[in-house]
């Protein structure tokens, strides 16, 4: 009866070996690392990804300082092809007076 036992612990200490080394592959997985590219503000209302196109060249914009949104620097908006993802928390403003 020992022997089974001992068998039994033994396979679900394996199990719980091979479940923890899963665990720790998947988590090392690399995230997709997104690009951010300037679109320029259009006008209105500058929470609207609509508002904004791609800017082209991809060159930052002469606006540095005001009140004014000019062009944010984000990436993309995963459902509006050509805006701007403006939840992006790396985003970048610009404003001009």
């Amino acid at each position: 009866m020992k022997k089974y036992l001992f068998i039994v612990a033994s396979l679900m200490l394996c199990g719980l070996v091979y479940d923890f080394r899963t665990q720790t592959v998947e988590s090392k997985k690399e995230q997709p690392v997104l690009i951010q590219q300037w679109y320029d503000f259009l006008g209105g209302d500058e929470t609207n990804p609509s508002n904004y196109v791609l800017r082209n060249p991809q060159t930052p914009p002469s606006c540095h300082d005001g009140d004014i949104m000019c062009a944010v620097k984000a990436s993309a908006n995963p459902t509006l092809p050509g805006k701007p993802n403006l939840a992006d928390p790396a985003k970048e403003e610009r404003r001009e007076n």
